[in-house]
This record gives C-alpha cells, sequence and structure tokens, in this order.
C-alpha cells in the first residue's frame, strides 16, 4: 500500500470540472509529487457502494457547517479507474450531497449569481443508480426525462 498518498485540497478545487495540479509532499522525500485532476474527469460510484442514505438533519447540518466557517469536511478516498475517471471509495455520501446542493443553486440563482452560472462542477455516475446523471442535467424534473 506504499502507492497510497494524501494531501488537503478544497472541495471547490476537487469538485470543478478543470484540471486541477496537486503537490504532494511525501515524508521523508525532497521535493514533491505533482498529482493531476484532470478536466472532464468523472467521479464514479461504484456498485457495491450503499445507496445515500443522508436525511433532511444531514443536510442541514452540513449547510450550517458551511455557512458557519470552512469546515474539514473528511476524507474522500478516489482510485484511478479508467482514462480522466475516478472511483469514489469513500466520501460518496457527502460529494453526492454536495453536488446535488450545487445542481439546485445553479437551477435555483443562477440568474442571480454569477458565480454560480458559470460553476462547472465535475460528474459524478452512481452505478447503481444510472439515471442520475439524467436527473441531475435535467434539475430533477421528472418530465424533462426521455425515455
Amino acid at each position: 500500500m506504499s502507492d497510497i498518498i494524501g494531501t488537503i485540497i478544497s472541495v471547490g478545487d476537487f469538485l470543478n470540472n478543470e484540471d486541477k495540479e496537486i503537490c504532494i509532499k511525501k515524508a521523508g522525500e525532497d521535493g514533491y509529487n505533482v498529482f493531476n485532476l484532470k478536466k472532464n474527469r468523472k467521479y464514479i460510484i461504484p456498485d457495491f457502494q450503499r445507496e445515500i442514505r443522508w436525511s433532511e438533519q444531514n443536510v442541514n447540518t452540513l449547510l450550517q457547517d458551511i455557512k458557519s466557517n470552512n469546515k474539514f469536511l473528511g476524507n474522500i478516498i478516489l482510485a484511478r479507474y479508467k482514462g480522466v475517471n475516478y472511483h469514489l471509495i469513500d466520501g460518496q455520501q457527502r460529494i453526492t450531497v454536495l453536488l446535488l446542493i450545487i445542481q439546485y443553486l445553479k437551477a435555483k440563482f443562477s440568474d442571480k449569481i454569477y458565480e454560480i452560472k458559470n460553476y462547472s462542477p465535475c460528474n459524478l455516475c452512481i452505478n447503481s443508480f444510472p439515471a442520475f446523471s439524467d436527473l441531475m442535467d435535467k434539475n430533477f424534473i421528472l418530465g424533462e426525462l426521455t425515455e
């Protein structure tokens, strides 16, 4: 398991659909290793992960924490998959909820808040819920989905 490395980055950088170069200092080594999160990456939640189980209270707690100050949202564990795709091994509940919140803010306030309108998060694919990406694209308006 010597290939496991970690660092701290902002949620905005993690979720933003742009190239992001991350410099990582390994203990006992000189210099930095560079890890690139590529533009158009997709975070994939494998079908062995449990479905989202956050309650309204969990979401409200997260929103209050974000509103009150910068917070450490916990570990996110990725495994490189294919090309620019990553399996999201740990943190899928938080990432899914954060992307849902971003999608809601874009749908509700993009005409009023410039930063929301132009923020483009990366894609999330939930293998056990294949229609999730379509629902996100249509802002969860079921009548706009095609068969």
